[in-house]
């Protein structure tokens, strides 16, 4: 009871300087610990300074206690699991900074998202063996809704920060562009109004959903009730399809504010694209749709950013499920190809397609697939399923698609005889990559 005590207050908190006071704060109120704080790792640093802070060791003023990589807090953070210490004295990874004066016993847990690791909830004790192993259960859920809530107010500190750099460029916009600025200004306000709605109307609703589906899954009685399990379970995959919806909708915002951050790297596609298509086998299994990813021998590697690549691809195999009927095939196929640049040059290129045996597309609309939220027929008579045949969509997976290829200076297009249900012509998309990122510098 006192973990949804704390859970409820804190659901519904977006700022994040708030939110880490409340927890800090509510976590100290309910379970009048020696010490809690809250560690958030810091963008190119070792070493963490505790974001919250509360409890009997604070009283006379904050601690501000540190962290790094190799004490207590760092191993949780690295390992992505709690951690009990009846004496930290005694324990080799013992680092005095990170401890308040009168530090015993010690329990530190992650503050996790799926796999990912966004912090950790230390509580110190003067009393030896203070944390019990029964108690760990209740603990461990308290750190579960405080990861919801922190990757809630992340997500709508990265929309607000996008709105106000979308809104930036709008004000920087030349009176000479007037005539191309009055279409590019009613897509911005779509876009931003659309965001914006995301982000008050979404995202704390979303994470509501998600924190009691998390607690209804962790309850014995209806885990127990294979009715009441499947219920539960058919919520928390609801919630993580909206959760995919949002974080297109904040690429999509990324790749039109320009701010998308590439990291390149030398990468190998045809192994990029067998890891991507690993999430496919249960859709193509369902839907006995043969997907062959062609060896590509002597497909050169390519410096690119993998994480951005793997949405393109990604993007691209979902659209082609998505529009193949049940038995068709997929394939996806690679080769050098030299790219022309526009300065006349030409330099070592890539090329992939992705070729469907699926329905096809109208000529008239093979530009305007690539446009955020376009869709196809009519909307209201799709599926819910994102891979079933013909199914819904948000509208901005090859948009993303497309923005992320061009941010690596490459192209993407599709060829396609037309639309037709019943012969079912397919379509084939090409993605055109140059090899060296470096190649582009005296071009652009």
């Amino acid at each position: 009871r006192t973990s949804i005590a704390v859970g409820q207050r804190i659901v519904s908190i977006l700022d994040l300087e708030e939110l880490l006071d409340q927890i800090a704060d509510l976590v100290w109120e309910q379970y009048r610990v020696y010490y809690v704080g809250v560690f958030l790792p810091q963008e190119r640093s070792r070493h963490m300074t505790a974001g919250a802070e509360a409890g009997r060791a604070v009283a006379e003023g904050p601690l501000q206690l540190q962290a790094g990589l190799t004490g207590h807090v760092g191993w949780v953070l690295a390992n992505g699991e709690t951690l009990v210490v009846p004496d930290v004295r005694k324990d080799p990874r013992y680092v005095p900074d990170e401890k308040a004066p009168h530090t015993c016993c010690e329990l530190l847990l992650p503050l996790k998202m799926g796999d990912r690791v966004l912090g950790v909830l230390d509580l110190q004790s003067e009393q030896p063996g203070r944390y019990a192993p029964d108690e760990i259960p209740a603990f461990q859920l308290l750190a579960d809704q405080i990861a919801v809530a922190l990757e809630n107010a992340r997500l709508y500190e990265q929309v607000k920060a996008f709105n106000q750099e979308l809104e930036q460029k709008v004000a920087e916009r030349t009176q000479s562009l007037q005539e191309a600025y009055a279409r590019l200004e009613r897509l911005d306000k779509t876009k931003t109004d659309f965001i914006t709605i995301a982000s008050h109307e979404m995202l704390t609703p979303l994470t509501i959903v998600n924190f009691n589906s998390q607690m209804f899954l962790e309850d014995e009685a209806i885990r127990a009730n294979s009715y009441y399990l499947k219920w539960a379970e058919g919520i928390q995959r609801g919630t993580a399809r909206m959760q995919a919806v949002v974080d297109s909708m904040l690429d999509v915002a990324k790749i039109d504010s320009q701010s998308l951050e590439l990291y390149p790297a030398s990468l190998d596609l045809p192994f990029l694209v067998r890891q991507v298509s690993k999430h496919f086998r249960e859709s193509l299994q369902e839907r006995q749709i043969s997907l062959v990813v062609s060896p590509m021998a002597g497909l050169p590697e390519i410096e690119a950013d993998a994480e951005a690549m793997q949405k393109v691809f990604f993007h691209l195999l979902v659209n082609a499920i998505k529009y193949t009927p049940d038995g068709g095939e997929i394939r996806v196929d690679g080769r050098p190809l030299p790219m022309q640049l526009a300065d006349g040059r030409t330099i070592d290129g890539v090329e992939i397609m992705v070729a469907d045996t699926g329905i096809g597309i109208a000529p008239e609309i093979q530009d305007l697939i690539f446009e955020k939220f376009f869709q196809t027929g009519e909307v209201m008579l799709h599926s819910s399923g994102k891979t079933a045949f013909k199914g819904g969509g948000s509208g901005l997976g090859l948009a993303i698609a497309r923005g992320i290829v061009a941010a690596h200076h490459g192209r993407i297009r599709v060829e396609s005889a037309g639309y037709d249900e019943d012969l079912c012509p397919g379509s084939r998309f090409y993605i055109t990559l140059p090899v060296r990122q470096s190649d582009l510098s005296l071009g652009n």
